[in-house]
């Protein structure tokens, strides 16, 4: 992968594929961070809270450089990754009377500036000697391929491509499947950093089979004694955390002992959203905050990107159970990522609700989260869209602390 010269760096250059998320993530805390010293009565309390945020997400980047160069990433590629950072809206102007004046006196933001860059050039000079990266000899070492590749025998480690299980979401599996669900969850797609540092820390807490596939009448039994209550007519599946399973519906009824790729995929999604893994918790650390609809929207939203970025066909529409959902999860994705996949996977809140209290309301947030509940597609998209556009600040920690 290269970026192009008229990207501002000069002449293609290689560069740090496993950066591309965090520094993506940056960028846009930058953007918002820049927006608001662009007004011109800047909220200072806003201003406040996005600045944390652009330094947590530069120490985030920062905290990832080792595992970086462990993965590949050498001297040149940390260099274009340096420009990128230094290509980033860094510096700030804003409205005074009929002038523009330009503003850098942002001391945490300009901290983090620093020390973002200190940290990449000092593992700029650690990846010149690194095993991976030691051009002057033969004894260079190729990046860890990602989990669950395959390769022919014959082949050099140059050669090694992932192997899809499946071709198809509509693909029957059984409960001894487990192991080929797994393998495409931690395949590629958009959420693969978060999954697969999931999937290698917690994988080993799941019983030998994670999945198991019942009956309608046992599937009812199994839910109400999980969680107290009837399942939700529309459910196919569930976790059960506290012992790691995966539980699904035979699919279509009568399909016994089976159920479909797509459907044990979503369940999956579901089981290494944090808390990853076999844990104490009853339900998802987010689900607090965002509620059934908002949650199961954005597990399909998760599930639909792997099976497209690994070309496997879709289930048909009329299997599909959160059409409905999917939009309005992914519309809410993208106007607070990346802290929406940070507090899905990594059950961090915090970014997220500051956030949210720098630019929505708390009964805007709590309006968007009940036309979700309700399914109500179009309602919440076009709410969305009018909070995205008339940001407010309000006393977010009241309703989540």
């Amino acid at each position: 992968m290269y970026f192009l010269a008229n990207e501002g760096l000069g002449q293609p250059q290689p560069v740090c594929e496993a950066a591309a998320h965090n520094l993506e993530k940056l960028k846009t805390s930058l953007k918002m961070f820049k927006k608001e010293t662009e007004k011109t009565y800047s909220d200072p309390k806003r201003l406040k809270n996005l600045g944390s945020l652009v330094g947590a997400d530069a120490q985030d980047l920062a905290d990832r450089l080792a595992d970086y160069v462990e993965g590949g990433c050498c001297e040149e590629e940390l260099k274009t990754l340096e420009a990128q950072v230094q290509a980033l809206p860094w510096t700030f102007q804003k409205a005074s009377g009929t002038k523009v004046v330009r503003v850098e006196k942002f001391v945490d933001v300009v901290a983090a500036h620093r020390k973002l860059i200190e940290a990449i050039r000092a593992a700029q000079r650690i990846a010149r000697s690194h095993l991976r990266c030691d051009t002057s000899s033969a004894r260079r070492v190729p990046a860890a391929p990602p989990m669950y590749l395959t390769t022919k025998l014959a082949e050099s480690p140059a050669t090694v491509v992932y192997v899809r299980p499946f071709d198809s979401a509509e693909r029957d599996i059984t409960e001894s499947d487990a192991a080929h669900i797994l393998t495409t969850l931690g395949g590629p797609s958009p959420w693969q950093p978060y999954l697969q540092r999931n999937l290698a820390a917690y994988q080993k807490t799941l019983p030998a089979k994670p999945i198991r596939i019942c009956n309608a009448s046992e599937f009812v039994r199994a839910y109400s004694r999980i969680f107290g209550e009837s399942p939700p007519l529309d459910a196919q599946g569930f976790v059960d955390r506290r012992n790691g399973m995966m539980v699904l519906k035979e699919f279509p009824s009568g399909n016994r002992g089976k159920t479909k790729v797509g459907l044990a995929l979503h369940e999956a999604v579901h089981l290494f959203s944090h808390p990853p893994g076999k844990s104490n918790q009853l339900r998802a650390t987010s689900y607090g905050m965002l509620d059934r609809g908002l949650i199961e929207g954005i597990t399909q939203v998760v599930t639909e990107d792997i099976l497209a970025k690994q070309g496997i066909s879709p289930m048909r529409e009329r299997w599909q159970a959160y059409q409905s959902l999917t939009p309005i999860a992914r519309k809410f994705m993208n106007s607070f990522s990346p802290m929406v996949a940070q507090a899905y996977f990594n059950g961090t809140l915090r970014p997220l609700i500051d956030v949210i209290q720098a630019t929505w309301t708390v009964r805007g947030l709590q309006r968007v989260i009940a036309l979700a509940n309700q399914k109500q597609t179009i309602p919440a998209l076009n709410l969305i869209g009018a909070l995205n556009q008339a940001p407010r600040v309000t006393q977010f920690q009241q309703v989540f602390r």
